[in-house]
Protein backbone atom coordinates (compact mmCIF):
# COMPACT_ATOMS: atom_id res chain seq x y z
CA UNK A 1 0.00 0.00 0.00
CA UNK A 2 2.90 2.56 0.81
CA UNK A 3 4.66 1.62 -2.12
CA UNK A 4 1.14 2.16 -4.13
CA UNK A 5 1.18 5.56 -2.63
CA UNK A 6 4.61 6.80 -3.11
CA UNK A 7 3.99 5.56 -7.17
CA UNK A 8 1.40 7.85 -7.26
CA UNK A 9 3.14 10.76 -5.56
CA UNK A 10 6.48 10.41 -7.75
CA UNK A 11 3.83 10.86 -11.08
CA UNK A 12 1.96 13.18 -9.66
CA UNK A 13 5.20 15.16 -8.98
CA UNK A 14 6.64 14.58 -12.96
CA UNK A 15 2.77 15.69 -14.13
CA UNK A 16 3.46 18.93 -12.16
CA UNK A 17 7.07 19.38 -13.34
CA UNK A 18 5.71 18.87 -16.72
CA UNK A 19 3.22 21.24 -16.66
CA UNK A 20 4.97 23.68 -15.48
CA UNK A 21 7.74 23.45 -18.17
CA UNK A 22 4.39 23.72 -20.97
CA UNK A 23 3.22 26.56 -18.88
CA UNK A 24 7.00 28.42 -19.49
CA UNK A 25 7.36 27.21 -23.16
CA UNK A 26 3.41 28.55 -24.17
CA UNK A 27 4.53 31.75 -22.59
CA UNK A 28 7.76 31.96 -24.64
CA UNK A 29 6.26 30.64 -27.66
CA UNK A 30 3.22 33.79 -27.15
CA UNK A 31 5.60 36.23 -26.46
CA UNK A 32 7.90 35.20 -30.01
CA UNK A 33 4.72 35.75 -31.58
CA UNK A 34 4.17 39.09 -30.06
CA UNK A 35 7.62 40.07 -30.94
CA UNK A 36 7.47 38.70 -34.35
CA UNK A 37 3.81 40.70 -34.97
CA UNK A 38 5.75 43.72 -33.71
CA UNK A 39 8.67 43.47 -35.97
CA UNK A 40 6.17 43.24 -38.91
CA UNK A 41 4.04 46.20 -37.94
CA UNK A 42 6.52 48.37 -36.98
CA UNK A 43 7.02 51.36 -39.18
CA UNK A 44 10.54 52.29 -38.55
CA UNK A 45 13.76 51.13 -36.49
CA UNK A 46 13.08 53.14 -32.99
CA UNK A 47 9.22 50.93 -33.18
CA UNK A 48 11.32 47.35 -33.88
CA UNK A 49 13.94 48.39 -31.11
CA UNK A 50 10.74 49.19 -28.49
CA UNK A 51 9.06 45.85 -28.97
CA UNK A 52 12.16 43.71 -28.50
CA UNK A 53 13.54 45.63 -25.38
CA UNK A 54 9.48 45.09 -24.12
CA UNK A 55 9.39 41.97 -25.08
CA UNK A 56 12.45 40.79 -23.65
CA UNK A 57 11.88 42.45 -20.81
CA UNK A 58 8.42 40.76 -19.99
CA UNK A 59 9.93 37.33 -20.71
CA UNK A 60 12.91 37.66 -18.16
CA UNK A 61 10.79 39.49 -15.85
CA UNK A 62 12.80 42.81 -15.98
CA UNK A 63 11.25 46.34 -14.88
CA UNK A 64 11.07 48.91 -17.37
CA UNK A 65 11.33 52.00 -15.76
CA UNK A 66 15.15 52.17 -16.21
CA UNK A 67 14.85 51.54 -20.13
CA UNK A 68 12.16 54.04 -20.17
CA UNK A 69 14.20 56.56 -18.00
CA UNK A 70 17.32 56.30 -20.12
CA UNK A 71 15.47 56.65 -23.44
CA UNK A 72 13.91 59.53 -22.23
CA UNK A 73 17.85 61.07 -21.30
CA UNK A 74 19.02 59.86 -24.83
CA UNK A 75 16.35 62.51 -26.25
Amino acid sequence: MAQAFADHAAVALENTRLHGETVRRVADQAALLRLSQAVLLAPGTQEILDASVGVTAKVFGVDLSIYQQLVVLAL
